[in-house]
């Protein structure tokens, strides 16, 4: 809400206020699915700093119900994007697992294969195989069948395992 001295008295999500030497008035943005969303409203034209602002108010709401009309048709296909796109900073072509140095007391480094999981909202599991213990491929394969386990465990139906990988079979 606009106060007395005409500036911002409470929070507006994605409506900024806007004064610069010739334009005043209220920026609207939404961001979805990598898009931004947006519209000024000049206060001249909207007769007004609070009516441009009334009008700001009802664009971002039409908009925000459009985005979320459009979000709820499609949330599986939504999800199954992070699922299986393959990362193109990942040598092992399997998203979720990758290869890495871990520094051990002594100071030396040891490579290992890890995969993280999100399993619940705020909590996160890695776990990891050694390559100097397990070989290069069990090691990777042990991995991604821990991967698959966990990802089966959370997604269920959802995760269709075939698109796990690309490059190895057999896990």
């Amino acid at each position: 809400m606009v106060n007395s001295h005409g500036t911002q008295s409470e929070s507006l999500p994605n409506i900024t206020r806007i004064d610069h030497a010739h334009t005043h008035g209220w920026q609207v943005r939404v961001q979805y699915d990598g898009e931004v969303h947006g519209r000024f409203f000049g206060d001249k034209k909207h007769g007004g700093k609070l009516q441009a602002l009334e009008e700001a108010r009802a664009n971002r709401n039409r908009i925000r119900e459009e985005l979320d009309e459009k979000s709820s048709t499609k949330p599986d296909e939504y999800e199954t994007r992070f699922l299986y796109q393959d990362p193109r900073n990942n040598s092992t072509w399997v998203v979720g697992v990758y290869r890495t140095l871990k520094k051990m007391r002594s100071g030396n480094r040891y490579p290992y294969y890890e995969t993280t999981v999100h399993v619940e909202k705020g909590r996160a599991v890695t776990r990891a195989r050694s390559v100097q213990e397990h070989g290069e491929t069990d090691a990777f394969l042990q991995v991604c069948r821990i991967r698959r386990d966990h990802m089966r465990e959370i997604y269920g139906s959802r995760f269709d395992e075939k698109n796990l990988t690309t490059r190895w079979h057999g896990i």
